[in-house]
């Protein structure tokens, strides 16, 4: 029974749990890479937003604070789905940073 119920809460881990999973797998490239797709997402964010991307929930709630602003508030509203996308990239990146190191594995 307590090998099902291992199995089972590994399945289901939280995303703090997840991601000192990551840490402790892939290290610093977790956070390099994290924060990359964090800077993509607020980048795009903000160009949409200001190409006239017109969401009045967010206009009431931001108000004249600015584009950066409305920006951060809806890349921190997409944590959960930029969490997938760095456990997908994360692998090919460790890839290539053992290509371009010469064939060396990931500390």
């Amino acid at each position: 029974m307590s090998g099902a119920l291992a199995r089972l809460r590994a399945t289901y881990l939280s995303i703090g749990e997840r991601l000192k999973a990551l840490l402790a797998e892939y290290g610093i490239l977790a956070l390099v890479v994290w924060y990359a797709v964090f800077g993509l997402t607020l980048l795009v964010v903000a160009g949409l937003i200001e190409l006239g991307l017109d969401w009045p929930w967010l206009d009431a709630k931001v108000g004249d604070a600015g584009t950066w602003l409305g920006a951060y508030l809806l890349a921190k509203l997409l944590t959960p789905l930029r969490f997938g996308v760095v456990a997908a990239v994360l692998p090919f990146a460790a890839r290539l940073r053992r290509r371009f190191t010469g064939g060396l594995p990931a500390p």
